[in-house]
């Protein structure tokens, strides 16, 4: 049998309350390192949480979510999708030098008095 993913997911142990948040992390993740193609086609809920071993309102949660976000779109009766024009994040964002993160505005000084 073909997975329904091009993409490994791992979640934590059955019986963790946190079985539907890490779907959704990891499928936010691989849309947003590129993994999940613009276009492609997501499986159902029902298969999804099959295949996972989640339950199907934690399925349904995980793409409401990526919905919400704007990294997939959805057609009534029609497939889930990863959103067209989703970039990529680079690897790391720039990092500021300490110097600059820990400037503060000075206030000019004080006028003369005269």
């Amino acid at each position: 049998m073909e997975p329904l993913l091009p993409i490994t997911i791992e979640l934590p142990p059955p019986g963790s309350r946190r079985r539907g948040q890490a779907l959704h992390q990891q499928l936010r993740t691989a849309i947003l390192d590129g993994r999940l193609a613009p276009g492609l086609a997501l499986p159902g809920t029902r298969a999804l949480a099959l295949a996972c071993g989640v339950s199907r309102n934690g399925a349904v949660a995980a793409y409401e979510r990526l919905l919400a976000e704007g990294l997939a779109t959805a057609r009534s009766g029609g497939a889930t999708q990863v959103a067209e024009g989703v970039r990529p994040l680079a690897a790391a964002p720039p990092r500021w030098p300490r110097a600059c993160a820990r400037s503060r505005r000075r206030r000019p000084p004080p006028a003369p008095a005269a």
